[in-house]
């Protein structure tokens, strides 16, 4: 798709307007056309999705009743569009919207600061490499969103699924880093199927020693290229005061876990507890490897025993890991995809409501507005 024809058609003309101008200052490709009040610009035009709060009468007499309708509402709903929202979180929410309805993906680059994404555990087996990197290819594959990948574990399981082409290695970035050089970073990132990531070698033993004073200047070297939108950050279930340090900056910190219905142990409990501390408000809860015909069991949600916190959940599906060429590939066309596409967007609904960890608001060229 070259450029998305948005249809804008609300109650209030003149706020669909500011609308309008807002939306195109932080989005891209698209173009946008208020409708209604003598504006005949979009007649016979076929647009690709409409934004709307009006009944479906009231869009047929616009002509436009043959298009994907997304609802508005002047209220916080989970399946509209909150009309006052601010402009970013509408444009990423009309992009997945778009997606869900039909299935086609907008093509979206930004240019902000790069959004620190922390996924972690609180013990080994939970599947938060996996979740990671299919996050990181599904940002890519609805948003747009080029993504970094690190793993700071000592045995880097990412190996398994991103295919590893240079010597990198993590004590020679770390030696980098200590002395606060200047040096090419690219020599350190491979690029496998729209995934960047460090290379580090599966036996990461000297990842620990990433202290926080390190990591901020590996993030500072990443800002200043201004190529990547996430930085993705796998800590596994290896904790240590350095690793917790890294959860304070981080934009949105994802924690995956098996299914703990049947409780935790003390340890785990305690890990949970420092995780929830160190993140604060900008904590997601996975719940991976749910066997679907126990978890529902004619219940329509969950809620942990602990603290009653939803908990985003993450099915058991063994055939969207193929193993092909001694690696395993993620397929993300089906149920598991849908379910991974819930994680992204909540993660971006997190990263665009936090505003305060320093980022700034996404700035693209290119848009259009169009009004009667």
């Amino acid at each position: 798709m070259e450029r998305m024809k948005v249809g804008i058609a609300i109650e209030n003309h003149n706020y669909g307007e500011i609308l309008a101008r807002g939306l195109s200052i932080v989005s891209h490709n698209m173009t946008y056309y208020v409708l209604g009040h003598g504006n005949d610009s979009v007649e016979g035009m076929k647009l690709d999705v409409i934004i709307s709060d009006l009944p479906q009468s009231r869009l047929e007499k616009l002509g436009v009743s043959k298009e994907p309708v997304i609802e508005m509402s002047h209220e916080e709903r989970e399946d509209c569009i909150f009309l006052f929202d601010d402009s970013r979180t509408i444009v990423d929410r009309i992009i997945y919207f778009y997606y869900e309805k039909t299935g086609k993906l907008v093509e979206y680059r930004g240019n902000s600061n790069s959004r620190l994404l922390v996924f972690c555990g609180i013990s080994g087996g939970g599947g938060v490499t996996s979740t990671a990197l299919s996050v990181a290819r599904m940002l890519e594959t609805i948003y747009g969103s080029n993504c970094l990948y690190l793993n700071l574990c000592p045995v880097d399981d990412s190996k398994r699924y991103v295919e590893e082409r240079n010597d990198g290695g993590i004590l020679r970035l770390l030696y980098h880093l200590t002395r606060d050089d200047d040096f090419p970073v690219e020599r350190f990132i491979d690029e496998d199927d729209g995934i960047f990531a460090f290379a580090t070698g599966a036996m990461n033993k000297y990842a620990m020693e990433m202290d926080d004073i390190s990591f901020g200047r590996l993030l500072r070297i990443v800002e200043e290229q201004g190529k990547y939108d996430y930085i993705i950050v796998d800590v596994g279930n290896y904790w240590s005061r350095s690793n917790l340090k890294i959860l304070e900056p981080a934009d949105c910190v994802i924690l995956v876990s098996k299914d703990h219905r049947g409780g935790e142990f003390a340890y785990e409990k305690r890990v949970r507890a420092e995780i929830e501390r160190y993140s604060g408000d900008d904590l997601l809860k996975v719940l991976n490897f749910v066997d679907e015909g126990e978890y529902y069991d004619g219940k329509t949600d969950w809620e942990t025993p602990e603290d009653g916190d939803d908990e985003i959940i993450l099915s058991k599906d063994d055939k969207a890991f193929i193993t092909m060429g001694g690696r395993v590939r993620i397929d993300l066309k089906g149920n598991y995809g849908l379910e991974i596409a819930t994680i992204a967007k909540k993660i971006i609904e997190v990263c665009n409501g936090s505003g305060n960890k320093g980022n700034s608001e996404r700035e693209t060229e290119g848009s259009q507005i169009c009004v009667g």
